[in-house]
């Protein structure tokens, strides 16, 4: 087998390093799971304490607060704005709907931000106040992209609508959310992206001079890192961004099925860069420290618990949440969860909550790094079978 792997690598780079080398983790750790104690969202216009359907896709924080976004299958009145957490009551306020900036009328992607775009991340923008990125995932129900714009967009590297990073700009006076850049991104065809709409870029962080952009899964079920360059002239162009893949080995306990990452967060602790990546389908996090040779990577494995009113046991573990938010503030670590909806009513166990969890209502955790590094362990990729 070794043999064999060492031939694929040598003839093409699509598989993202030898699958031998990077589809294997260590044995099952012996550190405890770290537990997560969840806390409702609660939608600040209505009566109900709890938020109804989101669908929370990506986490930053800004100005004290948390701030998402809703993905494409959320309910309308929740689409297309920016959600405002606080973080010590969970009470979340909104953006109005965005507009898209009359400056951008005659973009190729323009009708597309105005039905029911897929926006999959959020990030803080660090070259302008009051301004955030997001980035689509998946396009494929769009039927208003003309000829012309899918010709001049069509060598994507992987879907037939490109994926595209937006910028926001929000004016706190008048609560407006306005769309003033767009920019489709390219990869290369060896990264063997594939052609997965629902499969794509679901991690976002941007620095002054580097998007970080986390793909759930490749053609090869192995979730990639990539990085943009980015300057203040970023937005003025219409041609292709540039993705480059990192040489970040992320875990695949089983090859024949996904083990995407669905958010990611950059931040520096300890002396070190570290990027924090969640693992939805596995119920963990990944740790890639930036800073060390080879990026090694550390998990740790979740559990998450609610506290149940009188009548119910004290608490309840959740069969599952499915992260797709992270953010890191000081010492905090913030996480949202996305409620997968065919999953989510099994979650049902004290009856209070059952109204909340049939309305796919999110939730929100939070703990310290230090306490979240003693559940953590080191990753040691195998060499296969």
């Amino acid at each position: 087998m070794w043999e064999k792997c060492f031939k694929l690598c040598l003839v093409s780079v699509l598989l993202s390093g030898c699958v031998a080398l990077s589809s294997k983790s260590s044995e099952t750790s012996s550190v405890a799971p770290l537990v997560l104690t969840a806390k409702w969202l609660n939608d600040s216009r209505i009566e109900q304490t709890y938020f109804p359907d989101p669908q929370p896709s990506g986490l930053t924080f800004w100005e004290g607060k948390l701030v998402s976004i809703s993905d494409a299958s959320a309910l309308e009145q929740n689409r297309r704005r920016l959600h405002f957490i606080d973080p010590n009551t969970a009470k979340v306020t909104f953006s109005e709907t965005y507009m898209v900036s009359p400056d951008l009328a005659t973009h190729c992607f323009t009708e597309y931000f105005k039905v029911r775009p897929d926006l999959e991340a959020l990030a803080k923008d660090p070259l302008q106040d009051n301004t955030f990125i997001t980035v689509t995932e998946d396009a494929s129900r769009f039927t208003g992209y003309s000829p012309e714009c899918a010709e001049q967009y069509q060598s994507t590297g992987s879907t037939e609508f490109p994926t595209v990073l937006v910028r926001l700009r929000y004016d706190e006076l008048s609560n407006r959310l306005l769309v003033i850049g767009l920019r489709a991104v390219q990869f290369d065809i060896n990264d063997a992206i594939g052609n997965s709409p629902n499969d794509g870029i679901e991690g976002l962080v941007v620095t002054s001079s580097t998007f970080y952009l986390g793909l759930e899964k490749d053609s090869y079920n192995q979730a990639q890192l990539f990085t943009i360059e980015y300057s203040p002239t970023f937005w003025e162009s219409e041609q292709f961004a540039i993705a480059q893949k990192m040489p970040v080995n992320f875990p695949n306990y089983n090859p024949n099925r996904p083990n995407p990452i669905n958010a990611i967060d950059l931040f520096e602790w300890r002396g070190d860069t570290w990027l924090l990546a969640a693992a939805r389908n596995d119920n963990e996090l990944w740790w890639v420290n930036l800073t060390e040779v080879g990026h090694p990577i550390y998990r740790t494995q979740l559990r998450y618990r609610l506290a149940n009113p009188n009548g119910c046991p004290e608490f309840e573990f959740l069969d599952n949440a499915s992260i797709e938010g992270v953010a890191v503030s000081g010492n905090q670590l913030y996480l949202v969860n996305d409620p997968w909806k065919r999953n989510y009513a099994k979650n049902i166990q004290c009856d209070a909550w059952r109204e909340a969890y049939e309305a796919f209502a999110p939730q929100l955790y939070q703990i310290n790094l230090d306490t979240a590094w003693e559940h953590t362990s080191k990753i040691t990729l195998s060499r296969g079978e």
